[in-house]
């Protein structure tokens, strides 16, 4: 399709392996209207970037504009200390995007009707009630509601350009909790706030899927439980390259993917690579 909120991307074991992922990847190629037609050869290019002349912002809510668990908030502080003491000049600033909620919903919901129709029609009875309250969502949408989230896509892509004439990169946390229990398909509540739906706690990510901008989700460290958190860098528009190379310097300041994590019940020597 046409749209951007969702881009397939790589999965990996490092920064730099995601790189040579996106070589791969990348270019141009006829099957995908959205492709572009720069070659995906810079991703082969050795990671030369310094610190000390990037302009690094960071928020742990984008101003307020979702609860936040207060292990995230200060873990996310923690690592801010890792960019500065690389160089970077560091600045808690984000961009306003009140709209970014409605844009993704609008388009997350379309999709899943377009998508996922045929096999509504004959698994109704066997899907879970969250996917049943999202394609519904899709169903119940006027062209007018399309409509009014193209433009409001279009606005929230401005602000965010002008946004990075200030920015090399903007630092947000990748989920606003900790992990949480595998049996449970998603908080109820965050601080107090509830959640109003099953993807409410992943605003931190999914406005960001709305914008379209790059963005890196890298080992960020652990909770006082020894869970792991993710650390989000968002780039330009199409500066993909530019926040790998952001990637790998806090990947190699920090070494946090080279850490495991604590998994109750299980032996070190039971936790593989």
């Amino acid at each position: 399709m046409f749209s951007p909120l969702a881009t397939q991307g790589p999965i990996s074991r490092n920064v730099e392996d995601a790189a040579f992922m996106m070589s791969v990847m990348s270019g141009p190629d006829n099957r995908s209207p959205i492709s572009i037609e720069e070659s995906g050869e810079q991703f082969l290019h050795p990671f030369s970037r310094k610190a000390n002349d990037l302009r690094i912002a960071w928020s742990a809510d984008l101003g307020g504009a979702f609860p936040i668990d207060s292990e995230i908030r200060s873990n996310i502080e923690e690592q801010m200390k890792v960019f500065s003491d690389l160089g970077c000049q560091v600045e808690e600033a984000s961009p306003e995007l009140p709209e970014a909620d409605e844009v993704f919903h609008i388009f997350r919901a379309w999709e899943f009707e377009m998508s996922h129709k045929e096999l509504f029609e004959r698994y109704q009875e066997v899907m879970k009630p969250s996917f049943i309250w999202n394609f519904n969502k899709g169903r119940e949408l006027r062209g007018v509601d399309i409509g009014r989230a193209e433009r409001l896509r279009n606005e929230l892509y401005h602000r965010m350009r002008v946004f990075f004439q200030q920015y090399d990169a903007l630092i947000l946390p990748v989920s606003q909790v900790p992990p949480f229990e595998v049996d449970q398909e998603a908080p109820h509540q965050i601080n107090g706030v509830r959640m109003e739906n099953y993807i409410d706690w992943m605003r931190s990510s999914y406005y960001i899927s709305a914008l379209g901008n790059p963005a890196l989700s890298i080992p960020g460290g652990f909770t006082s439980d020894g869970l792991p958190i993710g650390l989000q860098i968002v780039g330009p528009h199409r500066a993909d390259y530019d926040v790998l190379q952001i990637g790998y310097l806090f990947e190699q300041a920090t070494k946090h993917g080279d850490k495991r994590p604590k998994i109750s019940g299980l032996h070190e020597s039971q936790i593989s690579d």
